[in-house]
């Protein structure tokens, strides 16, 4: 991708008269690019057949005799095994674009980042390797539990919610932003609202999970693969976050990022992800 778009994207700029753009600015835009097509591809994941003309699953795999929770499980591997080879295969296209440029900046900066030199360098962008395959993961599943039902009606309504959740996020940091009282009463009260959340969502997904066991939509097993995920890459997510705020001398803002991390990782989607299956197959 990065080998397509890079000469696109120095011609645009050529033709357009403003010349070759700052590597960070191509670096930037090079690796934002798989995590916006995540969030495009997200609601194919849910779908068995592209060229399938319903919700419904094809009669090959309706009749398979899979668990739903087996289904799911493979969805989600699939899911992580493409976030990880984008980047896998992202990383070094950029290097080799940045290379074919001229600017040598991704290494020549490196002295000034660390006094180990460009190994050490490359051990500190790791942790940021594993963030970009993390999100790009969340942005692929991101709404599987309700594609898997087959209901068009089920999906448009899950997409305005999640549209209108978006909407009032951005209202509510405009708001803060003009008025210095709601934003001194909302920072009060943030990590209340945050663990509020959290809590909510634990315990509708401890419910789906329990609804998924005794209808035997998904194995227990399953239950503890995804929610050791969500717990592996949120502690992952809580302490990148306070190395990241202690760094920048900000370490009042661990909690609410820790918090945040949690919130933003999918649990409910994949909790609620067999028992859609189990209705959409037995329709």
């Amino acid at each position: 991708m990065a080998l397509v778009v890079l000469p696109v994207l120095l011609a645009g700029f050529k033709w357009v008269g403003v010349g070759t753009p700052p590597p960070e600015a191509i670096l930037i835009i090079i690796l934002v690019l798989p995590l916006a097509l995540s969030w495009v591809w997200a609601a194919a994941l849910a779908q068995f057949d592209q060229f399938y003309s319903t919700g419904e699953p094809p009669v090959y795999i309706a009749i398979r005799p899979m668990t739903n929770g087996g289904f799911v499980m493979a969805k989600l591997a699939m899911a992580l095994a493409a976030s990880a080879l984008t980047w896998l295969l992202t990383v070094p296209a950029v290097c080799l674009c940045l290379a074919i440029v001229g600017t040598g900046t991704l290494f020549s900066k490196a002295g000034l980042v660390t006094p180990f030199g460009p190994v050490a360098y490359l051990t500190g962008c790791v942790p940021v390797l594993l963030l970009l395959i993390i999100g790009t993961w969340k942005n692929l599943v991101a709404g599987i539990g309700m594609g898997l039902t087959g209901r068009i009606w089920i999906v448009k309504l899950f997409t305005a919610w999640r549209t209108t959740l978006f909407v009032g996020l951005a209202a509510l940091i405009s708001a803060a932003n003009i008025y210095v009282d709601f934003r001194e009463a909302l920072l009060h009260w943030l990590t209340v609202i945050l663990v509020a959340c959290l809590a909510a969502k634990i315990a509708f997904s401890f419910a789906a999970f329990v609804w998924g066991l005794r209808r035997n939509a998904i194995t227990a097993r399953a239950v503890g693969w995804i929610i050791g995920g969500w717990l592996v890459c949120g502690l992952f997510l809580a302490g990148y976050a306070g190395h990241v705020c202690n760094a920048i001398n900000q370490p009042g803002l661990r909690t609410w990022v820790a918090l945040g991390g949690f919130l933003i990782l999918p649990l409910a989607d994949l909790a609620i992800a067999p028992l859609a299956l189990a209705w959409n197959r037995h329709r």
